[in-house]
């Protein structure tokens, strides 16, 4: 009988052994928790506010483990940052280890829909982070020396540059980021929401320059799908798209437009029949689906309403003559 006892005891002992084992090196997964420690705050307040902000299960068992193997535990105060699986042991590591060798500070960039790269150039410049000239070198040709960019399938060392493919949205990204890594992150981004939706389609590249201009032009989503339509059917018909955009995208000038229509360049779309080289600015989701799923009309013509933004559009010369005296003079 006494032997059963014994028995019953060890067993028990081993089953507590078990749990606290257990409940100890359980992980809890965590994305992007910041926990703040206050000045002079103790261990058993730094304790219950980590249950509280469900960083551990278990304060007591918490306690438990600092009294058992960490009695002379010293927290620094601070914000650390929590992004993983992490047990009772990873978490007491980490603060005793203080604030600066755990957190990575971050800052968010926002690229703008219809932003071209010139204007991304001036972003990073204005942000302090790399200076304007670092960037649009970048964008042009320091990219194509990347083996991690190049694995993307929509890149290739023949493109002029990155534009089109800087994908407007907002980033996340470490303070210590090199372009290289900010870039990645963009293009990624793209790979995701824009190639492997549309990379089904023929012309991939032409439909991408199509949407820049389309991101350009229109100043409404209800106008871009007709917009579309009017490129399409003035291509198909050896007409010149005639868009200003294009020559401000060279001229960095929209009040000269009369005149720069004369000078002789590509982008020059009132010389030029067909699209431009490359894109001329970097389109967001609305108009690259536009430019890949256009509308069915007739319309050759449009302009824009001075007050509202919309798209007024005309099937003849005479049709759009007559909507730019009546909208615009």
């Amino acid at each position: 009988m006494k032997k059963f006892i014994i028995i019953g005891i060890i067993t028990f002992f081993i089953l507590i052994i078990f749990i606290f084992l257990f409940l100890l090196f359980s992980e809890i997964g965590l994305k992007n928790k910041y926990f703040i420690i206050e000045e002079g705050k103790s261990i058993p307040t730094i304790s219950n506010n980590l249950k509280k902000e469900g960083i551990i299960k278990n304060d007591f068992l918490f306690l438990l483990f600092i009294k058992a193997f960490n009695k002379d535990l010293k927290v620094v105060a601070g914000e650390y940052l929590f992004s993983g699986y992490y047990n009772i042991p990873n978490i007491i590591k980490i603060l005793s280890a203080g604030p600066s060798n755990n957190i990575k500070k971050t800052y968010d960039i926002t690229i703008i829909e219809g932003w071209d790269k010139y204007k991304v150039a001036e972003y990073f410049d204005n942000l302090g982070k790399f200076s304007y000239k670092k960037v649009l070198d970048f964008i042009d040709e320091d990219w194509k020396s990347d083996d991690n960019l190049m694995k993307f399938e929509f890149l290739d060392k023949n493109l002029e540059s990155l534009e089109g493919f800087i994908f407007p949205d907002t980033y996340q990204i470490y303070e210590n980021s090199s372009l290289n890594e900010i870039f990645y992150k963009i293009l990624l981004n793209f790979n995701t929401k824009i190639f492997s939706e549309f990379s089904k389609y023929n012309n991939f590249y032409d439909k991408l320059i199509m949407a820049s201009i389309i991101e350009k032009e229109a100043m409404l989503d209800s106008d871009r799908g007709f917009i579309a339509s009017v490129i399409y059917n003035r291509i198909n018909s050896s007409m010149p798209l005639q868009m200003d955009s294009t020559i401000i995208y060279v001229t960095r000038d929209r009040n000269n437009i009369a005149n720069d229509k004369f000078l002789d360049f590509e982008y020059n779309t009132y010389k030029y029949t067909g699209l431009t080289p490359t894109p001329i600015s970097n389109p967001g989701y609305n108009s690259i689906y536009s430019a890949f799923n256009p509308e069915i009309s007739d319309y050759y013509y449009f302009i824009n309403k001075q007050d509202t933004g919309e798209a007024i559009f005309a099937k003849t010369l005479n049709e759009h003559n007559y909507n730019i005296n009546k909208y615009l003079r």
